[in-house]
């Protein structure tokens, strides 16, 4: 896979007529659905991607890469499409995730419930905490769990390895809102957006106030279920969201540096 990567990282893409504001690089990438991609993992970690994610079920003790259940094949585990492939670019990079220092994380969309997949995604982590424990190591890779998350006053209760994502209107304790770094929200639940529509000043107006209202927060934000386009991209800029979500990798890339 080490090819893969020599592969993506000279790989040039024509971009003509875009431009990008110089505070966006790819490490506002957002690879949703990764896992979908013809190369996972490795597509979005060769363009330096700040933000990569993987939808886990569990299915007889094992952790599979799906979107749905029905979708699930044996060769298609968490530890040898994303665990595996990290491991050996920490190391091969010197304890960093990406060589140049930039920082990386890890979405973990929970598709089947916590108390199930929760157990074992930390047994197969236990061995590499180190590099995962953000508390201790300032290269650590950030995880952020999501989907099926467990009750919102209870996150202070799990390894501290794992942070989580956060969701608009819900009241968390203290000590668990510490263990959110990022909030994650459905941009359609705030403001209707068609595909390729440019939002009206209005529209925008009504996602800048949500997105100052977590930066006060000092959280990071992201929306879900924008269209997938470029014109969107430069919105999402725009308005200064922190990931941008994207599942078309080379697509974002004619607007970033």
């Amino acid at each position: 896979m080490q090819e893969a990567v020599l592969l993506f990282s000279v790989l040039f893409i024509f971009c003509s007529g875009l431009s990008a504001q110089k505070v966006y690089t790819s490490a506002n990438v957002h690879s949703h659905n990764d896992y979908e991609q013809e190369l996972p993992f490795y597509q979005a970690y060769a363009r330096g991607f700040g933000s990569i994610e993987a939808d886990l079920w569990m299915v007889d003790d094992e952790l599979y890469v799906a979107h749905d259940q029905s979708e699930i094949e044996e060769d298609r585990t968490f530890q040898y499409l994303y665990l595996d492939p990290l491991i050996r670019q920490i190391r091969f990079n010197g304890g960093k995730g990406y060589p140049n220092g930039d920082k990386l994380q890890l979405l973990i969309d929970l598709k089947s419930p916590y108390h199930e997949v929760l157990p074992i995604l930390l047994r197969q982590l236990a061995p590499y905490r180190s590099y995962f424990d953000t508390e201790k190591n300032p290269d650590a890779i950030r995880l952020v769990i999501s989907g099926h998350m467990p009750p919102p006053d209870s996150l202070h209760t799990y390894d501290s390895i794992l942070t989580f994502d956060g969701r608009l209107g819900v009241e968390y304790p203290d000590k668990d809102w510490e263990r959110i770094v990022l909030v994650s929200a459905n941009v359609q639940n705030i403001v209707p957006w068609k595909y390729d529509e440019n939002l009206s000043a209005e529209k925008k107006e009504k996602l800048q106030e949500v997105i100052q209202e977590i930066h006060r927060e000092d959280r990071l934000i992201r929306f879900w279920a924008v269209p997938d386009t470029e014109l969107s991209y430069e919105i999402l800029m725009e308005l200064g969201v922190d990931y941008i979500g994207t599942d078309d990798p080379v697509k974002i890339e004619c607007l970033l540096r």
